[in-house]
């Protein structure tokens, strides 16, 4: 989102220097040395806080690089998560060789980025990669997710998204920015925003670019991680960005849409719910499934309402009860628990800020810090979701957590459109 400041109303507080709406937190901490536990006050409506969710130290998988045989695949598709760094290329916790990334033993660390790539804000976007540096070189964090949109029109850049697989872009809003000794050497697992796909050719050129930090492998893809105690966790990035806008997008969107042979008379849209349906389902078994995407399917309701499928794809996370939908899109910072094991969660301060969004129930338990620039610090132990939203000073403006989520029994998956493997609608061609 385009960077937007307003005044919040009533019922706004203030916590650390930071905006926010909802319930009020029980404390606010300043830094990951003293915010290293990340189990949040029973207020925030969520289940099963751990104290683990601040483990210290770096990890010796953090940063690892080299191909996936077939890493974390749960959807119809054989090639779906194949590349991207490997924890362990081995046999972990029984499951077939190649299929899952091992952290068995300290659990799986990452932050989360959104809405960053904007050189017009490059200096707050400096202040958030610093304090993300900070957190990663005391949590010893193994990754960083991006949540789109990656690159923004701004400063000397007088186009959206990147015009080549070597765009001055990826180094000048990327690798420049975030390039704190720990963070540099941290891999990122990205998805596609609007102003990813606003330029032509720009999803493919990002999904071609050659960094063993950049893995956007596909338009749709799943990663798998074993935890502690041989736990689970599945992570499914989708591409929402035609889900949201539909057929005739935005700007540039058509052509791109075109050129990925996603056409109404295709059902792409409908291949896409499909495929995400399905993959839910075959990770139903995992104590943990966190679904990342750029769209809000809850956390900002005129986005909902205005958009043309986002309902669909939150009835088929309604159904599955993931432990949490995380979203960028809508520049703040939020989370509400939609029910005693699943959130939705918002990310989109990484470079953008904008004024608070109302979420399509405002009675559930949450907050939204507004206005305010900043990212995630999450910990998945074998028990636990763990959050802390960081401000770009470096002040933990909110907690949550949630516990391991139950299996979801009597649903199935509606596979009537589950495309065959190598469909143009999940995967670039």
């Amino acid at each position: 989102m385009r960077r937007v400041k307003a005044a919040l109303g009533l019922g706004s507080s203030i916590c650390g220097g930071a905006l926010f709406l909802g319930a009020m937190i029980a404390g606010c901490s300043s830094s990951p040395s003293t915010a290293q536990t990340s189990d949040a006050s029973a207020d925030a409506g969520t289940t099963g806080m751990t104290d683990d969710a601040g483990t210290t130290g770096p990890d010796a998988d953090a940063g690892t690089t080299g191909p996936d045989a077939d890493a974390g695949t749960t959807g119809p598709d054989a090639d779906a998560g194949t590349t991207g760094p490997d924890a362990d290329a081995g046999t972990v916790c029984g499951d077939a060789p190649g299929t899952t990334l091992d952290y068995t033993a300290k659990g799986f660390d990452f932050l989360l980025d959104g809405d960053w790539g904007n050189q017009q804000d490059l200096t707050d976007m400096q202040k958030v990669a610093a304090a993300m540096n900070t957190w990663a070189a005391a949590q010893g964090t193994n990754f960083v997710i991006s949540l789109g949109s990656n690159f923004y029109q701004g400063g000397t850049f007088a186009y959206e998204g990147v015009q080549s697989a070597t765009d001055a872009k990826f180094t000048t809003l990327w690798k420049d920015v975030y390039a704190g000794t720990t963070l540099s050497q941290v891999p990122w697992w990205l998805v596609l925003g609007n102003h990813d796909w606003y330029a032509t050719g720009s999803p493919k050129f990002e999904m071609q670019h050659q960094d063993p930090n950049w893995n956007l492998p596909d338009y749709f893809y799943t990663k798998r991680v074993a935890l502690p105690g041989c736990k689970h966790a599945t992570f499914v990035f989708v591409e929402t960005n035609l889900l949201f806008y539909g057929y005739a997008g935005k700007q540039n969107m058509a052509t791109n849409f075109a050129s990925a042979s996603w056409s109404l008379s295709a059902k792409t849209h409908l291949k896409q719910l499909a495929w995400i349906d399905w993959t839910l389902q075959q990770a139903n078994q995992d104590e943990f499934v966190i679904v990342i995407g750029d769209h809000p399917t809850f956390t900002c309701g005129s986005d909902v309402t205005g958009s043309a499928y986002m309902g669909q794809l939150g009835a088929i996370l309604t159904k599955w009860q993931p432990t949490a939908y995380v979203n960028a899109h809508h520049s703040t910072l939020a989370y509400y628990a939609i029910s005693s094991q699943m959130l939705q969660v918002q990310v989109g301060s990484g470079g953008n800020v904008d004024a608070a969004c109302a979420p399509v129930d405002p009675s559930k338990a949450g907050q939204q810090v507004a206005n305010t620039y900043g990212f995630a610090h999450a910990k998945l132990s074998g028990t636990s979701f763990a959050l802390d939203f960081v401000t770009e000073a470096n002040s933990v403006a909110m907690q949550t957590s949630v516990g391991a989520r139950t299996p979801v029994v009597g649903v199935t998956a509606d596979t009537a459109y589950l495309p065959p493997p190598g469909d143009p609608s999940i995967h670039a061609q």
